[in-house]
């Protein structure tokens, strides 16, 4: 039951760093103005990023594909 909550506490905290991360990127670039589509779609950011982690490392792609 520890695995569980352990996996499940680990893919949350993965999802929200991945979110940090996307929104650190999209609001340092210095613009002023942003699309609604750029700040509200939560699940195409966490797929891209997840996407853009795998193609980074070949290690990484290995651990996406057992997951």
């Amino acid at each position: 039951m520890e695995v569980i909550a352990f996996l499940i506490f680990l893919a949350l905290t993965t999802a929200f760093l991945f979110l940090l991360n996307y929104y650190r990127t999209l609001f340092a670039d210095g613009r002023d103005e942003y699309n609604r589509s750029e700040i509200l779609s939560l699940t195409d950011n966490l797929i891209r990023e997840w996407r853009a982690l795998i193609e980074k490392d070949e290690f990484a792609s290995y651990l996406g594909i057992t997951i």
